[in-house]
């Protein structure tokens, strides 16, 4: 369902995200969700948890895509912060995250964000 709403509100072409029989071709149990729908997963956690509900205080996200994502799998952004962590130019703070789901597999790993002060 997740990829069929994402599929509509981001135009996305791949059939990979929607088609079964695609999605096994290329060598996956079902339809994978889309990356940038699972960042986007974190950037949600991100701005309400670390950056106040303020989504124009997230000035930069980078992580790296390590796990396919399922229709279905409870998706969790866990968040690291702290002053230990550093500050840029500007002093805006760094962010650490990683999203993994209900089984343990890491989706999106070595993650940074950016908050502005």
């Amino acid at each position: 369902m997740q990829s069929l709403l994402w599929r509509h509100a981001g135009n996305d072409p791949n059939a990979i995200h929607l088609d079964p029989d695609v999605a096994t071709r290329a060598g996956f149990r079902a339809p994978i969700l889309s990356g940038l729908n699972t960042l986007g997963f974190a950037c949600r956690a991100l701005v309400h948890g670390v950056a106040g509900g303020a989504p124009d205080r997230l000035r930069s996200l980078a992580g790296r895509f390590a796990s396919p994502g399922y229709n279905g799998d409870a998706l969790t952004t866990e968040i690291w912060t702290g002053d230990d962590l550093g500050r840029d130019a500007r002093g805006d703070r760094h962010a650490l995250f990683r999203i993994v789901n209900q089984d343990g597999a890491v989706l999106i790993e070595h993650g940074v964000a950016t908050i502005s002060t």
